[in-house]
């Protein structure tokens, strides 16, 4: 994925930055989206720990405002319920909905190395 305002800078962190904090307090009480557009950022990968929760919130939100958003597969998860099924399952059908792309860990890296 390129970002053409922006195609000669990647930036992998391991500190949580100001945008991940943002995506960790949800996407209702944070400024993200405006925070990506000042740096002209319109595309972002997305992966966590709770797919069916967390991430599909912020692909939604993030898409519903205009960016293009790919997820990385196999680097989110979800819990599994005995009742109610595969959280993981059920946020995958999803984003192949709703997000731009759906990647893998492979996949994303080479984009990254790309830009």
């Amino acid at each position: 994925m390129t970002n053409e305002a922006n195609s000669n800078r990647t930036s992998v962190t391991r500190e949580p930055t100001a945008a991940a904090l943002a995506l960790m307090q949800g996407p209702q009480n944070n400024d993200l989206a405006l925070q990506l557009r000042k740096h002209g950022i319109g595309k972002v990968i997305l992966a966590g720990m709770s797919a069916n929760l967390c991430v599909e919130s912020h692909l939604r939100d993030l898409i519903e405002r205009g960016f293009e958003v790919a997820v990385v597969k196999d680097a989110t998860a979800a819990a599994k319920h005995p009742d109610m099924g595969d959280g993981y399952e059920a946020a995958m059908v999803n984003f192949r909905y709703i997000a731009s792309d759906v990647l893998s860990t492979d996949d994303a890296t080479s984009a990254i190395s790309n830009m």
